[in-house]
């Protein structure tokens, strides 16, 4: 996985990690909110308070503020995760 922080255009900081154990097996919707997670948590001391805009190529991404149940059972897992993100101010926007 890769994301980059953004800051007026230009890029600031890369994050990278290898995907492994049985998140190489998470179809597509779940590896993106696992790295949108992690992103976010790499960079929680510089997001906080903050407008975050996160572009991804994946479009069902954008609808998970407003997904009012989850599809799998494996997702309530990911509530967990969905209460630390609910905490920063985060636009999803889909990006071809």
């Amino acid at each position: 996985m890769g994301a980059v922080l953004f800051q007026d255009g230009k890029p600031v900081a890369y994050h990278s990690e290898m995907f492994s154990g049985p998140v190489l097996n998470y179809p597509t919707y779940d590896k993106e909110l696992y790295v949108m997670h992690q992103a976010v948590k790499h960079w929680r001391t510089y997001l906080l308070g903050k407008e975050v805009v996160v572009h991804s190529d994946h479009k069902p991404l954008q609808f998970l503020t407003t997904q009012s149940k989850l599809q799998q059972a494996r997702h309530m897992k990911w509530m967990s995760w969905m209460s630390y993100l609910q905490q920063f101010n985060i636009v999803i926007k889909y990006k071809k």
